[in-house]
């Protein structure tokens, strides 16, 4: 038997025969449409695509060809042709939809991608591009919540799309629905081999965002829930990246919320962690708003706790940071009296 490869040099050798071959044209593309050559077709179905009596079927392969080959364009006009004839062409249909999203005709893609997604013949089958590209284009355009439809069903197509979860999580996270988000997260989580010191910190924002939802809601149950749960996630950050103030940082606001008024003072040691990685960083001012979040803290501990020699040390670090906070400047001199 002969390779597909072995056809294409032979097609490439009649070709330099007789360019104008028809029949051997229609060959070649054919080969180079099996091997994902589709550079290499276009010249040559340029030659007899516009031929009266061409196929419908040498047409869609066209359009295929040129859509593969980001001539967008192109690949439209040629679709258009097929469906003047055949409007239910369910290729055609799809590569229509999928030139304006990649044309970035956003309001003509939502359109073709909802009707497309509607609608199928009975020997027609979806896709999980399909439905992942309709949904990051409704999540594009701020219709989370709608794509979140169908990033679930082309995971139905193909389980093993666990970066879909994250979307999915990303989704609920905008329209403000943490449990939701969380629960995604989870699938992701579940899912993959080795999480990565992001996604748990990325997993922990999620539990803290939730945790304060729920302190705004009044549910102090739901709230503890979350925010504990946050703060184990940070701390596993810390112990896969403890030369990052991040882990540290978000556990100190985990546990800052929890204790609001500084009764046990759960912040404080992470607030100390916090400062120590922060001041081995030459460049204070890029880390300018965390820094001052530690002094706030540790100045706001130690005056509750009628210290006010550590007090003033803490608020005037707040003060070098912040120069014209006309508010910890009174403060400041209030001390001093």
């Amino acid at each position: 038997t002969i390779s597909m490869a072995r056809a294409l040099e032979i097609l490439d050798e009649l070709a330099g025969i007789d360019a104008d071959y028809i029949p051997a044209c229609v060959e070649y593309v054919d080969v180079c449409y099996a091997l994902g050559y589709f550079k290499k077709a276009i010249p040559v179905y340029e030659k007899f695509v516009d031929l009266p009596g061409i196929s419908s079927k040498h047409l869609e392969k066209y359009a295929t060809v040129l859509y593969f080959s980001q001539e967008y364009q192109k690949s439209l006009d040629e679709i258009q042709k097929v469906l003047q004839t055949d409007p239910n062409n369910f290729i055609m249909r799809r590569l229509e939809f999928y030139n304006h999203y990649d044309l970035g005709h956003t309001e003509t893609a939502l359109e073709l991608g909802a009707k497309f997604t509607a609608s199928k013949g009975e020997k027609d089958e979806y896709i999980k591009q399909d439905y992942i590209s309709y949904a990051k284009l409704l999540n594009k355009n701020k219709q989370g919540l709608e794509a979140v439809v169908y990033y679930r069903k082309a995971l139905e197509l193909d389980s093993t799309e666990v970066e879909l979860y994250k979307e999915i999580a990303s989704a609920y996270e905008k329209a403000e629905n943490y449990v939701e988000a969380i629960a995604a997260q989870q699938q992701y989580m579940e899912r993959i081999e080795e999480p990565k010191a992001s996604e748990y910190y990325s997993f922990g924002r999620t539990y803290y965002q939730a945790g304060t939802q729920m302190g705004v809601n009044g549910d102090t149950i739901a709230q503890k829930e979350y925010l504990l749960k946050a703060d184990s996630l940070f701390a596993i950050v810390t112990e896969k990246n403890n030369d990052s103030y991040l882990g540290y940082i978000w556990r100190a606001r985990s546990l800052a919320s929890l204790d609001p008024e500084l009764i046990d003072a759960l912040a404080k040691p992470l607030y100390e962690q916090t400062l120590e990685i922060l001041l081995q960083d030459a460049d204070v001012d890029k880390r300018k708003k965390e820094l001052t979040e530690c002094y706030m803290y540790l100045g706001n501990y130690y005056y509750l706790n009628k210290d006010k020699e550590n007090t003033l040390v803490n608020f005037n670090k707040v003060l070098e940071l912040n120069p014209t906070n006309l508010e910890m400047k009174k403060v400041v001199e209030e001390l001093y009296k």
